[in-house]
């Protein structure tokens, strides 16, 4: 057992590195060598390594285009998950949310993907002992379900979503926190631009500009200059 759980974890560094047919071919061999039935072990022990390597396949799948195989991998890992562990653990979350995830940033199925995010927002909401990197999880997550709604046209919802990214941000202890802050004001200012809301717009874009360069970001800097963009474009609206 402990050497298939060290399996899943070089998969999953290979999925981190993009070496993805390597990722994928040790991950289906975790899969091939737990329905063996010769494993040691628990069956439920098991099955949760099996499914963790399914879910690793869910996300390796989804950077190479196999839009069926990926749903069809996070499908079993859920299942998996959920019958083992209980449709309200943390495990089960976290599937939910690399299927989202994968669903995003391929830019199919977003439909599916917002449901993955609220299952998965709903989980975390039930726990009483949310540690820090879950905060950043979570505002991830919110994060992502802004910008589904944004591309869905429904500005409004994306507001309250960007909102609480902001919220579970200021929750989060971290390096990356003041800049994802300022992200996030970056996209709400975005959001209400399209709803014509031009001086929320413009205090979420200034917050956000002078967030970039408390931090030290540059003229040049991406992030600085889509922020400078966007206050040009509604001075040059007006």
């Amino acid at each position: 057992m402990a050497k298939l759980n060290v399996a899943n974890v070089i998969a999953d560094i290979h999925f981190r590195t993009r070496d993805l047919e390597t990722s994928e071919k040790e991950s289906l061999d975790v899969v091939h060598i737990c329905s063996g039935g010769d494993c040691e072990g628990t069956a439920q022990e098991v099955s949760l390594v099996s499914a963790e390597a399914l879910n690793n396949l869910g996300k390796v799948y989804a950077k190479m285009g196999k839009m069926k195989e990926s749903f069809k991998s996070f499908e079993k890992a859920l299942f998996m998950r959920k019958s083992l562990l209980g449709h309200d653990n943390k495990k089960v979350a976290e599937s939910l949310l690399d299927a989202a995830n994968s669903y995003f940033e391929s830019g199919v199925r977003y439909e599916v993907a917002l449901r993955a995010y609220r299952e998965a927002l709903s989980i975390f909401s039930k726990q009483s002992n949310i540690k820090n990197p879950e905060y950043c999880i979570i505002a991830k997550a919110l994060t992502n379900i802004g910008h589904i709604e944004m591309k869905l046209g429904k500005y409004a919802a994306a507001v309250n979503h960007y909102k609480r990214a902001l919220l579970a941000w200021e929750k989060y202890q971290g390096e990356e926190m003041d800049l994802k802050i300022a992200s996030v004001k970056n996209f709400l200012g975005v959001a209400f631009k399209q709803m014509d809301l031009i001086g929320e717009s413009m205090e979420c874009f200034s917050a956000a500009l002078a967030k970039y360069r408390e931090k030290g970001l540059g003229s040049d800097h991406p992030d600085v200059v889509a922020t400078i963009q966007n206050m040009v474009g509604i001075k040059h609206d007006q």
